[in-house]
């Protein structure tokens, strides 16, 4: 679940755990419904509170999951934003052979993660050109036997 939600600080990391806890919660809550419902004289009432404890997490997962989607969300525009600005103090420190000022400047990533940023936008820009630049008809066309 953290790969899959990669959060980007430490704040989206602890809402991450909580809907990691959330999660191992109601899946124990089902479990433990299931054994309720397989004893030969079911506690029904005992079934109940185990459903409304389990509506009860399955509400604050959707919250949890809420609140950390739209912060995930801010923060990934922020530090696009962020990348952007920094792609230009880099490629003007580059330009006029001086090091490094992204940091000087407010950028609080590493310098790898923008240059690896520059080139990851750099093969996809030059990959849309191939393509623009290519009659492309969609299909693939099958081999000639030899």
């Amino acid at each position: 679940m953290r790969q899959d939600l990669d959060p980007l600080n430490t704040l989206e990391t602890s809402l991450v755990t909580d809907l990691i806890n959330l999660q191992w919660r109601l899946q124990r809550a089902a479990r433990f419904e299931a054994r309720i419902l397989a004893a030969e004289n079911p506690d029904f009432k005992a079934l109940n509170n185990m459903s409304l404890h389990a509506a009860r997490l399955k509400r604050q997962v959707s919250a949890t999951l809420k609140e950390f989607q739209q912060m995930h969300k801010q923060n990934y525009e922020r530090m696009i934003d962020d990348f952007k600005r920094a792609e230009v103090h880099h490629k003007a420190d580059l330009l006029y052979g001086r090091p490094s000022t992204v940091v000087q400047n407010g950028f609080v990533y590493p310098l790898s993660d923008l240059v690896s940023w520059i080139a990851a936008k750099k093969a996809l820009n030059d990959a849309k050109a191939v393509v623009r630049n290519h009659n492309y008809t969609g299909s693939v066309q099958p081999r000639r036997a030899a």
